[in-house]
């Protein structure tokens, strides 16, 4: 009844054709209570399964890959299989947990323990599901009624069968695809957490470690599987994290949601030197403080709060006239002297001197007039009182430091 696998012409996990970044489809099927016909029925309706998840996405109109996976292929028991429960336990954990994209349930004389519980763990991880069951055959009301993205299907034929695959398969496309990049973020969020158990974990000897599983109610070889493999941690209940991080004395919510990342010491003083130029208060500066920090925790740059620059001489350039006009900018030197009118023209230095002191008995005069108060004449300063204001703002900043010897 099975076909001839020598004549099939699609991928088989573990040989070179196999793309091994392509979705993975994992087919779960009834294999430790199969009799002889029971074992060639199942195995010809995963071939058809493989058949139809190689064939819709070669027939689409953009092509993709796919990798149709199943267990009665590499962990059926068998006379010559001499596999722990535990190996072939981590190994379909390993699949399901770290690389499937999709599952599909064969549904077979009631179904089988395992591939239940494979339905368990792929609901918890969001992932679509297709539940096969052969035309007459009676469901589970529990698995029909589980809230996931299922659907149901039932065939009478090779032919139906391949249909409802296909159909599937075509239908899920979008969610199959990004399911690689949901994947990637439980890793990212979970790497922290795991790392954080493990590093408690190992600084416990024997008895503490035995202590820690007694008070968490773990199993210490599940206690191992979720510290070393941060998707057992994204495919663990809430309440084994709580109380395994309980039992170690860690605070999830820490570990899950890490403190903001602080600015480095040149962004501080960047952010400070702002503030003083232009005159933010306490409370803006916080806030842009706290902006800052959030930018950084989102890696929008980063090591740094702005863009890479560009490089090129012209960048260079504005580089060095930018540092130019910074230290002018806070250095802030003496201005230079405006060029001198043809009335302020000295033949020596005693004759400047002398202008010097006509242009103060000028301004001192103009200031007492100013300042004894004539409220009712026009406020704004009469063109003697303008020069003489004017020279004196002149004559303040002038001569330089290295001239005043002319004084």
């Amino acid at each position: 009844m099975s076909p001839d696998r020598d004549q099939l012409s699609l991928p088989i996990p573990g040989q070179e054709d196999e793309d091994p970044g392509a979705p993975l489809v994992y087919v779960a099927s009834a294999l430790s209570h199969l009799d002889e016909q029971g074992r060639q029925l199942v195995d010809a309706w995963c071939h058809t399964i493989r058949d139809a998840v190689v064939e819709a996405s070669e027939e689409s109109s953009q092509r993709w890959r796919l990798r149709p996976y199943t267990p009665i292929t590499w962990s059926a028991p068998g006379p010559s299989d001499e596999r722990s429960p535990e190996e072939i336990y981590d190994l379909n954990t390993s699949k399901v947990w770290e690389e499937a994209d999709a599952l599909i349930v064969l549904g077979y004389a009631g179904g089988s323990l395992g591939a239940g519980q494979e339905f368990g763990w792929a609901a918890s991880l969001r992932l679509p599901i297709l539940y096969l069951q052969e035309h007459g055959s009676p469901i589970s009301r529990q698995i029909e009624g589980t809230p996931c993205d299922l659907t149901v299907e039932e065939f009478d034929s090779a032919e139906a069968l391949h249909a409802a695959v296909a159909r599937f398969v075509r239908d899920r496309r979008r969610v199959i695809e990004d399911n690689a990049r949901r994947r990637r973020d439980r890793v990212l969020r979970f790497s922290l957490l795991a790392t954080g158990m493990a590093e408690v974990w190992q600084r416990l000897s024997d008895a503490e470690r035995q202590e820690v599983s007694g008070i968490a109610r773990l199993h210490r070889h599940r206690i191992g599987e979720l510290l070393r493999r941060p998707l057992a941690l994204a495919a663990a209940s809430l309440d084994e994290l709580l109380a395994l991080a309980s039992a170690l004395g860690l605070d999830v919510g820490r570990l899950l949601s890490p403190p903001l990342p602080d600015l480095e010491p040149t962004q501080l003083g960047a952010l400070a030197t702002a503030a003083a130029e232009y005159e933010w208060d306490g409370r803006e500066t916080l806030r842009l403080l706290q902006a800052a920090r959030v930018e950084l925790a989102k890696g929008a740059y980063g090591d740094s709060l702005c863009p890479p620059r560009k490089t090129g001489r012209g960048c260079r350039a504005r580089s060095a006239h930018d540092e130019r006009h910074r230290r002018s900018r806070h250095s802030r030197p003496p201005r230079l002297r405006p060029p001198a009118r043809a009335a302020d023209r000295c033949a020596s230095p005693c004759q400047a001197s002398r202008h010097r002191r006509d242009r103060r008995g000028a301004l001192d005069g103009g200031r007492s007039a100013r300042e004894s108060g004539r409220a009712n004449e026009d406020p704004r300063p009469t063109g003697r009182e303008h020069r003489a204001s004017t020279i004196h703002h002149r004559a303040r900043d002038w001569p330089p430091p290295s001239c005043r010897r002319h004084r």
